[in-house]
């Protein structure tokens, strides 16, 4: 063999012991990093991650603190509430994607006020509260499709509840609708309650014997082990000697006043003391868990585990490193439980386990640094007050105090892509599809794909229809005309659109259609019977059909089923008039012939709580819902619904009601989705039942 020849092998041998060499010390770094881990037969969930956390263009630190949310996914994309370094005003921001953040709405609150975000996905609405230095501010949103943001329906002063020596107030809406915010001051645990969507306010004294003078709260809503709807509060006092972590529940169906005091399930770890750092979760199974920063001697953080069962867990958290600000929020799609907080003074960190498996925690092998940029301090974590799940990730925003401006990362969970600043597959779902008129005709328009080559159009006279059948066009833009679609209140249409790419579908859009009401002017009496069929959004107040129908209306009128008899709002008086709801019945009287024109979403799965009375007199107002299509006459509803006596129709024609009577065939009648009756039941019950 030639010296070249041995050159080449002495080479190639030295190569391989340089990149097996180099294989091991990557796996023996890597051991070293991931630490021997618990016990057999305990899951630790990888804590490999590539960092994705970059500052957000034009916003001002000033987050505060993880009991306030100022992060949500919602209609696909993460919108942040934070400061604007421009105008200095706090802003809602929707993610464009990548590193882009586009601001779209400012509001008029000082930069002393702190805003906590309540989401109500299913009815696309929009919570804000702000804590301010002597009171708070709720404001109301609606999502609006078109646009792509969030609509203002009100906003309205909260009276007494505001941020306490830098603690703001946590709010929260409670499953039965009302809406509640808690602060700690003075000693005393403090709640502000509305029944009315935030129109009135009372004041509810819940613990008079903080020791620390105020604290931080922090509330959250679950079931316990009976399925009872609960609303939980907990609190960290200030730093003191005699410091302690509370926690509070009220059950909703009970008095506004009455709450069950927990606190003394919050037994110290050791000889730790609370500090005002403190934020809550629930998890499916309605297990509560409280993330709290300490004093004194004992873990430096701590969680704290409230079981459905009243039972509770005290677990240490940190025992060598210190968080503040620290967070809490549940993986609803892989079971797992995220606590995340700062490090004094520098980077952002979290640690992970399985649902159960929280006594893990306490091993700093499972620290997971997300937020770094050299020794900036990374403060002020919030997260969403909702869970995360596979299709969301996990956004977190926190103020970098040392820049003077706010950061976001986002973590991936389940099996999601590692960074969404690398390509993203394609999003092929039809986005803020629209339903319009244009005289006699149906406008559709919704967000262009870009990559779609065309749009199949589906149209059917039934709301829940299927689209295998209901092929009405495909068109290459993103708007269709439905010609002469309006005009006739016996035929309603409803629609669905789907991209197309390449000749493969996408998925459905969500349902809207157009359903109309003829209104009717015999002599005499005027009134017509109609539901609010529709996620009209135009169409918020009784004030609100009449400036849909015009001049013609003389009067609208909603059932009241304690009082059994209509109340009514008369145009003009504007003192009468009152908020109208989806799926509601109402009576509407005018002075001539007149059709009043619905046009937006298909709502689904509403139930309607159906009441006796002690008058004798039990009618309740309902409409046919939409998604009660199997439902073809009278008879049908009153098998569904249970103790009925009767099923009525109001007949305009003869200003009367036409009654079926269980029992007596002849007396039946077809029905429809959308169909406004009265229904008279023999005890209390729910339809469609859960």
């Amino acid at each position: 063999m030639g010296k070249k020849h041995w050159y080449i092998l002495v080479l190639g041998l030295w190569a391989f012991l340089f990149v097996q060499s180099l294989s091991e010390n990557r796996i023996q770094h890597a051991t070293a990093y991931a630490g021997k881990g618990p016990a057999d037969g305990v899951t630790i969930l990888a804590t490999t991650h590539t960092q994705c956390d970059t500052s957000i263009d034009d916003t001002r630190d000033g987050l505060e603190k993880p009991n306030q949310s100022k992060v949500f996914y919602f209609a696909s994309r993460w919108w942040i509430i934070t400061l604007r370094a421009s105008n200095k005003d706090w802003t809602l921001w929707r993610h464009m994607g990548g590193r882009s953040w586009d601001p779209v709405y400012t509001f008029n609150e000082s930069t002393k006020s702190r805003p906590d975000i309540y989401l109500e996905e299913n009815n696309q609405m929009l919570y804000v509260f702000f804590s301010g230095t002597s009171s708070g501010e709720l404001y109301k949103f609606q999502y609006n499709d078109s646009t792509v943001a969030w609509d203002l329906l009100f906003n309205r002063p909260v009276p007494g509840i505001y941020t306490v020596s830098g603690d703001p107030a946590a709010f929260l809406k409670a499953r039965n609708g009302d809406l509640w915010a808690f602060m700690a001051s003075n000693n005393q645990v403090v709640a502000v309650h509305s029944v009315d969507d935030g129109l009135n306010w009372s004041t509810v004294i819940i613990d008079t014997t903080l020791t620390g003078g105020f604290g931080l709260t922090d509330a959250v809503t679950f079931q316990d082990a009976s399925g009872n709807d609960l609303i939980g509060v907990g609190v960290g006092e200030d730093t003191d000697v005699a410091a302690r972590f509370h926690f509070y529940w009220h059950r909703e169906a009970d008095p506004e006043t009455v709450w069950v005091n927990e606190s003394n399930n919050l037994a110290p770890i050791g000889q730790e003391q609370a500090d005002d750092h403190i934020a809550m979760a629930v998890d499916r199974y309605n297990n509560v868990y409280i993330v709290t920063k300490n004093h004194g001697n004992g873990p430096n953080n701590s969680l704290y585990i409230r079981h459905p069962d009243s039972t509770w867990q005290a677990l240490p958290l940190n025992q060598n490193g210190t968080w503040t600000r620290p967070a809490v929020i549940v993986d609803m799609s892989n079971d797992s439980l995220y606590v995340l907080g700062s490090v004094q003074g520098d980077r952002a960190e979290y640690k992970r386990c399985k649902i159960g498996e929280e006594s893990t925690l306490v091993n700093d092998s499972l620290l997971v640094t997300f937020m770094q940029n050299g020794g900036d301090y990374m403060v002020n974590l919030s997260v969403p007050a909702h869970a995360a799940y596979d299709s969301t990730e996990l956004m977190v925003i926190a103020d970098n105090s040392t820049q003077g401006n706010v950061w976001f990362a986002i973590l991936p969970i389940g099996n999601a892509p590692p960074c969404p600043f690398h390509p993203q597959p394609i999003d092929s779902t039809i986005r803020n599809l629209t339903i319009s008129q244009d005289g006699n005709h149906v406008v559709l328009n919704w967000s262009a794909i870009a990559e779609a080559d065309s749009y199949g159009i589906y149209r059917a006279l039934h709301p829940m229809f299927s689209a295998d059948t209901a092929l009405l066009a495909v068109v290459t833009q993103p708007t269709f005309t439905d010609s002469n679609a309006l005009g006739d209140p016996d035929v309603n249409h409803f629609y669905q659109v789907r991209a197309f790419f390449a000749g493969t579908p996408g998925p459905l859009s969500k349902r809207v259609g157009e359903f109309e009401y003829r209104l009717i002017s015999p002599p005499g009496k005027t009134n017509n019977y109609v539901a609010l069929s529709l996620q009209d959004t135009a169409i918020q107040y009784a004030s609100d059909f009449v400036t849909r129908i015009g001049s013609s209306v003389d009067l609208v009128s909603r059932w009241n089923e304690n009082a059994q008899a209509w109340a009514s709002y008369i145009p003009g008086l504007s003192f009468t008039d009152f908020p109208v709801e989806v799926n509601e019945v109402y009576m509407i009287s005018v002075t001539r012939e007149d059709t009043l024109v619905l046009l937006g979403e298909v709502p689904l799965g509403h139930q309607y709580t159906l009441i006796t009375t002690s008058s004798g007199k039990n009618n309740n107002g309902i409409m046919v819902l939409m998604d009660a299509d199997t439902l073809k006459m009278a008879s049908d509803l009153a098998r569904a619904i249970g103790p009925v006596d009767l099923v009525s129709r109001w007949t305009p024609s003869a200003q009367a009601y036409g009654s079926y009577i269980p029992g007596l065939s002849f007396t039946d009648f077809p029905i429809y989705p959308g169909q406004p009756l009265m229904v008279s039941v023999t005890q209390d019950t729910t339809w469609p039942g859960r």
